[in-house]
This record gives structure tokens, C-alpha cells and sequence, in this order.
């Protein structure tokens, strides 16, 4: 069976080559429809990873990252991002 939803919500001990993967991951899914990281201390260099691996996926929907540790430039750059996924329904 193909994985749909991951939700690593609240895990904060992942670490950041872990984080990483997932965001280089994206770039080769077509299942995945939604990832939720809230509260995973994801931080810019994960966000570059993950805005990476979006600019070729075309199945993820959802996208959530809340409560982490993000700045206000690596949000813009996958804010301008997104007019190119535009695939995804809700950040």
C-alpha cells in the first residue's frame, strides 16, 4: 500500500538530516497527499528541502507547518513557491 499522510506532529527530536530526507522524498512521491510537521523544531535549512523537493511533486494537497522555527524569509520564499505548486489546497 502506497502511504497518503504523514503526521510527525509534536515528535521534537527528529533530526534534521531525518527532516531533510523527507523533504528531498517529496521530490519523488506521487502518493503522498499530506505531511504535518507542527512542533518538530523544523527550521530554514528543513523548509529548503522541503520547498526543494515541491517543485516536482504534484501529489501532496497539505502542508503543515506550525509551531517550529521558522523565519519570516524562508515562509516568503515558500509563500512565492507556492504560485508553482499550485496543487497544494492548504498550508
Amino acid at each position: 500500500p502506497n502511504i497518503t499522510e504523514i503526521n510527525l506532529n509534536n515528535i521534537n527530536n527528529i533530526p534534521v538530516s531525518t527532516l531533510q530526507d523527507y523533504g528531498t522524498a517529496l521530490s519523488k512521491n506521487t502518493h503522498l497527499t499530506s505531511l504535518q510537521l507542527v512542533g518538530t523544531k523544523t527550521n530554514d535549512t528543513i523548509l529548503k528541502s522541503i520547498t526543494e523537493g515541491l517543485k516536482t511533486n504534484t501529489s501532496l494537497k497539505q502542508l503543515n507547518l506550525e509551531t517550529n522555527y521558522l523565519s519570516a524569509r524562508a515562509i516568503i520564499n515558500l509563500i512565492k513557491n507556492l504560485s508553482v505548486f499550485s496543487w497544494i489546497w492548504k498550508f
